[in-house]
């Protein structure tokens, strides 16, 4: 059993942490972050996934942080980080601008089963391009489409080829949406 003093202190630590806006994704991926107020927002969701590459965010929130100028001059700001669990539920945490983003996530160098939304359109793209350039023998577009899907996989991380991530298939000579 915990003497007074050791829940005190635990109790004190837990406060500290709830304040500083420590929050743990618990294995998730970053979805979507943005910055800023009421409708003057910047979308942020490449950079914080290139800050939580080691699989943690920890830096004190400015502007010049997050690499963009003053979405809302002489307003508080604020920064919303979406995060999808394993589970698919999603969660969102914020931190008002000038506190620290303490926040431990999925590690950038593990892929998690699937792209972002945004990046799987993206290679949906490329993937359905690269089929029909193929089949027509026109290899300057065949390179470039592998080049768009490649650029995915690095930024990614993926380690298989790209015909087991694809989310099109091929039904009679035509690509449609899986």
């Amino acid at each position: 059993m915990l003497g007074l003093k050791s829940r005190l202190t635990y109790a004190t630590c837990l406060t500290i942490l709830a304040l500083s806006g420590f929050a743990f994704g618990q294995g998730g991926s970053i979805v979507r972050a943005t910055y800023g107020e009421g409708r003057r927002r910047v979308d942020v969701t490449r950079r914080m996934q290139d800050l939580a590459r080691d699989g943690s965010l920890n830096f004190r929130l400015t502007n010049e942080a997050l690499g963009v100028s003053d979405p809302s001059p002489g307003r508080p700001k604020e920064l919303n980080i979406r995060v999808q669990h394993w589970n698919g539920r999603t969660r969102d945490y914020r931190y008002p601008e000038k506190s620290q983003v303490v926040l431990q996530v999925s590690r950038g160098d593990s892929y998690q089963g699937r792209l972002s939304y945004d990046d799987q359109r993206r290679f949906d793209s490329y993937y359905s391009r690269w089929l029909e350039y193929q089949r027509t023998n026109n290899r300057g577009e065949v390179a470039s489409m592998e080049r768009g899907m490649r650029d995915i996989y690095g930024r990614d991380r993926i380690p298989f080829p790209w015909t087991s991530i694809r989310s099109l298939r091929e039904t009679s000579g035509r690509v449609n949406a899986a």
